[in-house]
C-alpha cells in the first residue's frame, strides 16, 4: 500500500476526539459544521486528484503549539498539528 498525503495543517485542540472517535460533546453546532465541511473538502479532493471512490481519510497528530491558526475555523488558537493521508 501507498501512502498519499492529501494535507498538513493545524487544527483546534478540541477537533481529534471529533475525528478519530466521533465524539463531538466538545464541539459547539457551528464547529461540527466547520469539521464536517473541511473533512468533506478531504474527501472530495482524493476523490479528483486520485480518482478514489468514497475514501477513507486517515489522520496523524503531531505536536501541540500555543498560537496557530485553525485549519478548520480559521481562528488562532491551541492547536495540534495534522497530517490527512490516504492508502492506495
Amino acid at each position: 500500500m501507498k501512502t498519499i498525503i492529501l494535507h498538513e495543517a493545524y487544527i483546534g485542540t478540541q477537533f481529534p476526539c471529533a475525528l478519530e472517535y466521533n465524539d463531538l460533546t466538545g464541539l459547539n453546532d457551528g464547529e461540527e459544521r466547520q469539521l464536517d465541511a473541511w473533512v468533506l473538502d478531504l474527501i472530495r479532493e482524493a476523490e479528483e486528484s486520485y480518482d478514489i471512490f468514497d475514501p477513507v481519510i486517515h489522520f496523524k497528530y503531531g505536536d501541540e503549539s500555543e498560537f496557530e491558526t485553525c485549519d478548520v475555523t480559521g481562528f488562532k488558537g491551541n492547536c495540534v498539528a495534522v497530517t490527512a493521508f490516504i492508502l492506495v
